[in-house]
């Protein structure tokens, strides 16, 4: 959708849009408690974001340049992992201390 995450319930036909930033926001993944979205968006260079999904406040996950993709919560719901090329260029999973766990 032109870069930006929808949500639409299937019996639907109307759809609410969870993201409306400057880049290109991807690979969402819900958190268990459907409380939270995490997702990939590029503006420059690709980072992991996390948004909470009743009053779209964001929250960046990463910084510094690195290439970050492929954000997944874990089954509890207490910590994202991510693919990142944080580490000497190189891709790795990585996984950020989360806002809402401290």
């Amino acid at each position: 959708m032109a870069g930006s995450l929808w949500r639409q319930k299937i019996a639907s036909t109307s759809a609410e849009q969870l993201t409306d930033g400057p880049g290109y926001d991807y690979q969402p993944d819900w958190s268990p408690d459907g409380r939270f979205i995490v997702y990939a968006s590029s503006g420059g260079s690709d980072r992991a974001v996390a948004a909470e999904s009743s009053s779209g406040r964001t929250q960046q996950l990463t910084h510094g340049g690195a290439v970050n993709v492929e954000p997944r919560w874990s089954p509890d719901g207490r910590r994202v992992v991510y693919v990142s090329t944080a580490y000497h260029r190189h891709f790795h999973l990585l996984s950020p201390r989360c806002a809402r766990n401290s």
